[in-house]
């Protein structure tokens, strides 16, 4: 009877502590500018527990507001399009963006490249400076030694050196075959 008692006993506390581990790994905060806001992630990410908190307009001052809301978190990160507008030094950049992803204190990070853009009002030389600024991003990472999973979306969102417009509606703004490849990329780090 007693052996009895304790295997159930047992068995409880290991259903239990699956579920507080499963919990740990299973939810996943997605930050980031119109991008992320507009990605129906409840949809493409059915068995996780999902929360948007993309802001429209947002650049990486919006995730250097957030310092400190997602500790032991994980969180998914699409930032920087909005910032590709400005006159900003590549170095200096990946500097701040780092700061801002580390001053998050996730559990785990997952981050997105700044994607290449096809807007009609975008300078024509905009993508060039995107993959500096991505490259000095992931050299930050590793000079910080951040862990974080890069998922580098970059080339494949890339034709004749733009926005493949077969991924987006606007030049900027993904559709539905975009944001199948974002759930992919993730999908596969996630393993």
């Amino acid at each position: 009877m007693r052996g009895n008692m304790f295997k159930g006993l047992l068995c409880l506390v290991l259903l239990m502590c699956s579920c507080v581990n499963d919990d740990k790994f299973s939810t996943f905060y997605f930050l980031g500018d119109s991008i992320i806001g507009k990605w129906d992630i409840q949809v493409y990410f059915p068995v996780y527990t999902v929360y948007n908190d993309g802001l429209p307009g947002a650049g990486i001052d919006y995730i250097e507001r957030c310092k400190g809301m997602y500790t032991d978190k994980n969180v998914v990160i699409m930032i920087g399009t909005n910032d590709m507008r400005m006159d900003l030094d590549e170095k200096t950049y990946a500097k701040r963006y780092v700061k801002a992803v580390n001053n998050l204190y996730a559990r785990q990070i997952y981050v997105y490249a700044i994607m290449p853009r096809n807007y009609e009002t975008d300078s024509p030389n905009i993508n060039n400076k995107i993959e500096k600024v991505n490259q000095a991003i992931q050299e930050q990472f590793k000079i910080e030694k951040q862990e974080v999973h890069y998922l580098d979306i970059y080339n494949i969102m890339l034709k004749d050196g733009r926005m493949n417009m077969q991924y987006c509606y606007d030049g900027i703004h993904l559709n539905d075959y975009g944001y199948e490849i974002l759930r992919n990329k993730l999908q596969q780090s996630l393993k």
